[in-house]
């Protein structure tokens, strides 16, 4: 099982309509309407993709502490899974602070991944396009 679900705004998806089971939502996909267009109405939106866009930023920054699943032909969800390796504790080093936090016992100084402020950047780079967070800590704790 997955460890976080990204709900994403169905909106937002591009492909939303060439999923194999999509819900039915009354938007228009992929258009925008506006009374300074051609006398045609709608006007097609070409190459957006925020999801696509979303994605390439979660992977290059938490690249390192998690994975990332998505159904490209109209999926509202990515699905996370931590990485085990990424929730043991390593020593301290100022350079390697990237979403970790110090823990202190005794002498020993190490790291660990600061869940709280991953979740907040996940929903921080996905505004807009970001419905809500399920988190799913059979495994792991917040």
């Amino acid at each position: 099982t997955y460890d976080v679900l990204i709900h994403l705004n169905p909106k937002q998806v591009p492909l939303f309509r060439k999923a194999v089971d999509p819900a039915t939502y009354t938007f228009n996909q992929g258009t925008f309407e506006g009374k300074a267009l051609v006398s045609g109405g709608a006007l097609p939106v070409i190459d957006y993709d925020p999801v696509r866009l979303y994605l390439s930023e979660l992977r290059e920054a938490f690249g390192d502490l998690a994975l990332f699943f998505f159904d490209p032909y109209g999926g509202t969800v990515i699905a996370v899974l931590w990485k085990p390796a990424a929730f043991e504790p390593k020593p301290f080093k100022a350079s390697l602070m990237n979403a970790r936090r110090v823990e202190v016992n005794g002498d020993v100084v190490t790291t660990v991944p600061n869940v709280e402020a991953i979740l907040q950047d996940f929903r921080i780079i996905g505004e807009g396009l970001v419905k809500s967070l399920e988190l799913r800590t059979e495994k792991w704790v917040v």
